[in-house]
């Protein structure tokens, strides 16, 4: 008897498409900075084109971004919005693991973690070289923080909210005990406020 393999495909009904899966779908870091835009927008949701403008994507890296936060049940189908609870459990618990720190040398750029708002109002940092994203046109030295995607501290400097969200996701990831309970508390009131 001759054994023989399959390839089962999956279908899901998505946006009115069926698609075949042949692998495992997963979020990429730049999923997170579209669910924070998301977040950071009041009113009516842009289109893709507009929000890509807004972020320096694609408009298909912004569609692709939304089909994954939706699959991944982070993101409302009603409203394009992300789920709060989900999403901030999400960022609290899990993102900081699946898309670790990663630093480099002294450099100029954008603060961020507890070297950026709201943050730094609450603590004050003895470091001599604050967290930063290495952007040529920063205006602050300090250790590099490899941002989620290389032009998102140039899509920060427009959007002030979404720049919040993000500070506080690097200080989860690269934070003391002290300024991750802080960023997590201040991070989860901003997701319930503004998610769906």
């Amino acid at each position: 008897m001759r054994l023989t393999h399959r390839v089962c495909y999956t279908h899901i009904a998505y946006g009115g498409e069926m698609r075949g899966l042949i692998r495992q779908w997963m979020l990429k870091p730049q999923d997170i900075a579209v669910a924070f835009k998301l977040l950071s927008i009041d009113g009516a949701k842009p289109s893709f084109k507009q929000l890509g403008k807004q972020l320096r994507l694609s408009q298909f890296e912004v569609h692709a971004a939304f089909n994954r936060l939706q699959l991944s049940k982070l993101l409302s189908a009603m409203d394009g919005r992300p789920i709060a609870s989900r999403f901030a459990d999400f960022i609290c618990f899990g993102a900081i693991y699946s898309y670790p720190a990663i630093r480099s040398e002294l450099t100029i750029g954008v603060a961020t973690a507890h070297a950026a708002m709201p943050l730094s109002g609450e603590i004050l940092s003895s470091s001599n070289s604050p967290p930063v994203w290495p952007y040529p046109a920063g205006k602050t030295q300090g250790e590099g923080l490899l941002p989620l995607y290389q032009n998102l501290p140039e899509a920060a400097l427009e959007d002030l909210r979404m720049y919040e969200f993000l500070a506080l996701f690097d200080a989860l990831r690269i934070g003391q005990a002290r300024e991750r309970n802080l960023a997590a508390a201040m991070m989860r009131a901003r997701i319930d406020q503004f998610g769906a």
